[in-house]
């Protein structure tokens, strides 16, 4: 096993602060934990390193902490499951909207790499009946 640089190691102990911070921020009520939390955290943590290391990429920008952020909330156990009754933030003029969970970490179509999930997708009550993501 090669030994790491020490740009290397700074760049592992960065990614640790963030997806440790990300995890206590994303998950404030501890529903991830014990030997999940640590399979998750190491997961993650070997994940980022080796794509941010084989493009010799040594330090985290604010893209990748955004990265690191949906990939801490896809590992996280859903709140809620398919055919849930849920209220949803939407924003505007009327900013709450009822509805039922549709799907569960469902694949972004937009995302070509199939990594980035939708937390939930959820049909919206009429009169709008629509598809939120």
């Amino acid at each position: 096993m090669a030994s790491l640089t020490p740009s290397e190691v700074r760049l592992l102990e960065s990614l640790d602060d963030a997806i440790t911070a990300e995890l206590a921020a994303c998950d404030p009520a501890g529903r991830l934990c014990g030997p999940k939390r640590s399979a998750v955290k190491l997961e993650l943590l070997q994940n980022f390193f080796e794509t941010l290391a084989s493009n010799n990429r040594l330090t985290l920008t604010a893209a990748d902490r955004g990265r690191i952020r949906g990939a801490v909330s896809a590992s996280l156990p859903a709140r809620f499951v398919r055919r849930d009754r849920v209220v949803c933030n939407v924003g505007g003029a009327r900013p709450w909207e009822a509805g039922v969970v549709h799907a569960v970490h469902e694949p972004d179509p937009d995302d070509g790499s199939g990594r980035r999930k939708f937390a939930y997708i959820v049909l919206t009550d009429p009169p709008t009946a629509r598809l939120l993501a």
